[in-house]
């Protein structure tokens, strides 16, 4: 422990017709893991690393929502395809903010599942619509990456190029 780079990967699925519900519900979802989270973060001091796609970037709001202030800070958090909303001024976005050493938003602008939440959930979603964001490295891949629902691409070369370059 000490030198040792970590990560932990969270999604967090919709299930269905339940979506809304299932949205509403992924912060407090989040909340219980902090306990555990904190740890895994205090144990490895800080070089820790959380990698969220899409809902699961609201689970993740809730476990961050729940750290103890004094937690160490992850070395970074990256929300891939982030279905939160895209206001960076809501607390738990600036509670994340606060945690990370570095923060990345990877996006594309033509996600066809963040289009459907937005209009559900009635707002830009972070990981469709470019940002600004201090502090904060926004990868877009819209150029870059083409499919039909164009929602997860963590598998795709040139993004996994890009993460490594976020994690020497």
């Amino acid at each position: 422990p000490g030198g040792i780079d970590t990560e932990i990967s969270i999604v967090w699925h919709a299930g269905g017709p339940g979506y809304t519900r299932n949205w509403k519900r992924a912060l407090a979802k989040g909340e219980p893991l902090a306990k555990l989270v904190g740890w895994m973060s205090e144990h490895y001091n800080g070089n820790f690393h959380a990698l969220c796609h899409s809902m699961g970037a609201r689970l993740f709001e809730g476990v961050v929502k729940a750290l103890p202030a004094e937690q160490p800070a992850f070395k970074t958090i990256t929300f891939f395809s982030a279905d939160i909303s895209n206001n960076t001024s809501e607390a738990e976005f600036v509670r994340c903010q606060q945690v990370a050493g570095k923060l990345y938003v990877y996006l594309h602008q033509r996600d066809r599942f963040l289009l459907l939440s937005g209009w559900m959930r009635g707002g830009h979603r972070l990981g469709r619509t470019m940002p600004t964001i201090n502090n904060c490295t926004v990868i877009d891949m819209t150029a870059h990456i083409g499919g039909l629902q164009n929602h997860t691409h963590i598998d795709k070369l040139w993004v996994q190029l890009r993460l490594r370059e976020q994690w020497p």
